[in-house]
């Protein structure tokens, strides 16, 4: 063989030598010379590498969205999206398909994140869902949004200091936000001045602004705020709750919360099944205790107080309060009603709203 052939077969050689399905191919339609490297076409297993990397990056993207969204971690704004990456790997393999001197088309990846994804705007607050003016005080709701799931997305809604409150994890984190951006709307609505941070007292209860009284309650996809203006002339409560009207517990709730008077009264209620009036006399009793623990600073059990609500939408309230406590009460209201269908959404959830208010002697 001549050198001219030694210096084209040199040239037409693969540099390394891999095994057979793993040997890139020479195009046999390129005509190598000095200055051209053969054009190779990457087949058989040399694909495994870049989708293995695809899918390592799809799993790591699942299980950090899924830690975010659960308040453990929030990903950097530097991590790409498995989508990006993908997008990089097949183009730069596709490269290895063309000719070494075709020019490589320009990157037009995107990088993505969620800390720019569904965040609610620093200058915006979650609107209220509905208000009610009840015998009690202002009562205002708040429900999240569907497509802010993180408790992040609410952080413009209060105040730095109630955010602080927020542990991450927590299944409450998010109702937690909404009960206080509540309270932020009432305080607003009956004049208050700009609130400072609405935190906990030494009880746990939610600690208003001197001059106002408030009371708050949540569940997962609705919390309501009750407010009013103390206007002096002795010490008063009030409270507020929220309860859905299906329960899977309900027999054992009754059991454990209600006064054999008040099971036998069951059923008595026009367009309340027996069931639903159970989850209504516990919410009833939450919002008396809520307005009765600032008076007295003491446990009140289920049994030590009976309620009886009425077809107007209030309700008697009977105390058996340990020491004879119920003395220094000098008046007492309790209201509830049946809210459902909020947004005009069809097919919603259903809920008892219920307040009290205690004023001792």
């Amino acid at each position: 063989m001549s050198p001219a052939s030694d210096a084209a077969a040199a040239v037409a050689r693969p540099v390394f030598h891999f095994p057979r399905r793993f040997r890139p191919t020479v195009d046999a339609s390129s005509s190598p010379g000095p200055s051209a490297l053969p054009v190779r076409h990457w087949s058989g297993h040399t694909r495994i590498l870049p989708l293995l990397v695809v899918f390592a990056a799809m799993h790591h993207h699942a299980v950090a969205s899924v830690a975010a969204r659960r308040g453990c971690v929030t990903l950097p704004s530097t991590v790409p999206s498995f989508v990006a990456i993908r997008s990089r790997l097949f183009r730069s393999s596709s490269v290895l398909s063309t000719s070494a001197s075709a020019p490589s088309p320009p990157s037009s990846a995107t990088t993505s994140s969620l800390d720019d994804v569904d965040v609610v705007p620093s200058s915006s607050m979650v609107p209220p869902a509905f208000s009610y003016h009840l015998p009690e005080g202002l009562c205002v709701a708040v429900r999240p949004t569907p497509k802010h799931s993180l408790p992040q997305h609410y952080s413009a809604s209060v105040h730095p200091d109630e955010y602080a409150l927020v542990r991450p994890g927590r299944a409450d984190a998010i109702p937690f936000l909404l009960g206080r951006s509540a309270v932020r709307h009432a305080l607003g609505s009956v004049g208050a001045p700009t609130a400072p941070a609405v935190l906990r007292d030494a009880h746990g209860r939610p600690a208003l602004p001197p001059g106002y009284l408030g009371s708050i309650s949540h569940k997962r996809r609705l919390a309501v705020a009750l407010v009013c203006a103390d206007g002096g002339g002795g010490a008063v409560g009030i409270g507020v709750d929220v309860e859905g009207t299906r329960s899977a517990t309900g027999a054992a709730l009754g059991r454990r919360v209600l006064t054999p008077g008040e099971r036998e009264g069951l059923g008595d209620l026009p367009g309340v099944s027996c069931a639903e009036e159970v989850l209504l006399r516990f919410s009833l009793k939450e919002s008396v205790y809520k307005a009765l623990h600032p008076l007295f600073c003491s446990f009140v059990g289920f049994q030590e107080v009976e309620v009886w609500p009425l077809p107007d939408g209030s309700a008697n309230v009977i105390y058996n309060l340990r020491d004879g406590q119920e003395r220094d009460i000098s008046c007492t209201t309790a209201h509830w009603r049946r809210i459902g269908g909020i947004d005009g959404e069809e097919g919603d959830e259903e809920f008892f709203l219920t307040s009290a208010s205690v004023r001792r002697k």
